[in-house]
């Protein structure tokens, strides 16, 4: 598997915010990555989409079932992470080619102000505990996250971290930002009173997206290498690691079954994790 260097040879994203009616906001981001594949961004806006978990009479909803797109928001140059915060109806979105932070008001589906950030914001996540924003910039030969007031969308700190930092992800029960770093293949792992660094943790080559149970502590990186970490969020060591699938990329978390949920781009699957065993229980083509 070849591994790529330049940000714009490999960045191509296709983002959707999902709105489900009655429930709030979720979202979900089919994002780029450096290892993955060759491709320049040609989208600039945010398709917004009503998925419904049943239709409007009542009945499920099928493979085959068409959700429309209810509004695209046209936002900065390459879109790449996108993260919503449920609390405040507020969506983000870094903007890796002009180096810019779109923030989305989720009622009106409007842009209500574009932030300038560091070079190639990357990834995003949103701490709603604190209405903190953390965002990646991938900027090899160094890497930074910018801390970001969402009360007042300013940028309130740089926290220096591994080289080409990808994938962020908070835990807002410990105030603990966990960022993966492609390049150097590291954890760091942020103080979110103190926006310090307070641990680099070792991990398998080319880290890419990371999730977190705040249920049980634990973190879990996706791997270039077709792996996945676990990691104990109490002493930061790899606890085990989880072969999956061919280039696996992003991850989620359900923590009322703990169950990770892992996507493989090459081979087209999803694997199932139970977090109890730390073993794949299915594979979903």
């Amino acid at each position: 598997m070849s591994e790529f260097n330049s940000p714009t040879d490999l960045m191509e994203v296709v983002m959707s915010v999902t709105r489900v009616r009655g429930t709030g906001s979720a979202v979900r981001a089919a994002g780029s990555s450096r290892w993955r594949r060759r491709l320049v961004a040609l989208v600039g806006a945010v398709a917004l989409v009503v998925p419904a978990l049943t239709l409007a009479d009542g009945s499920p909803a099928s493979a085959a079932t068409t959700y429309p797109v209810t509004a695209t928001v046209p936002v900065g140059a390459s879109p790449s992470g996108v993260a919503a915060d449920a609390a405040t109806n507020t969506i983000y979105i870094t903007n890796f080619n002009d180096s810019t932070l779109s923030v989305i008001d989720g009622a009106t589906n409007t842009v209500n102000a574009t932030m300038p950030v560091d070079a190639d914001p990357f990834g995003v996540a949103v701490d709603a505990a604190t209405n903190t924003i953390y965002v990646t910039h991938y900027s090899p030969p160094g890497g930074t996250v910018s801390v970001i007031d969402g009360a007042t969308n300013t940028v309130t700190a740089t926290v220096p971290v591994g080289v080409g930092p990808h994938g962020v992800a908070v835990d807002a029960a410990t105030n603990t930002i966990y960022v993966a770093n492609f390049n150097d293949s590291t954890v760091s792992v942020i103080d979110g009173t103190t926006n310090t660094v307070t641990a680099t943790v070792p991990v398998g080559a080319g880290p890419d997206e990371v999730a977190v149970d705040a249920a049980t502590n634990t973190i879990y990186v996706t791997h270039a290498s077709g792996t996945v970490s676990v990691i104990d969020g109490a002493t930061n060591t790899v606890t085990a690691t989880v072969p999956v699938g061919v280039g696996p990329h992003g991850v989620a978390v359900d923590a009322a079954t703990n169950t990770i949920y892992v996507t493989n781009y090459f081979s087209s699957t999803v694997s199932v994790i139970d977090g109890a065993t730390n073993t794949v229980t299915a594979t979903v083509p």
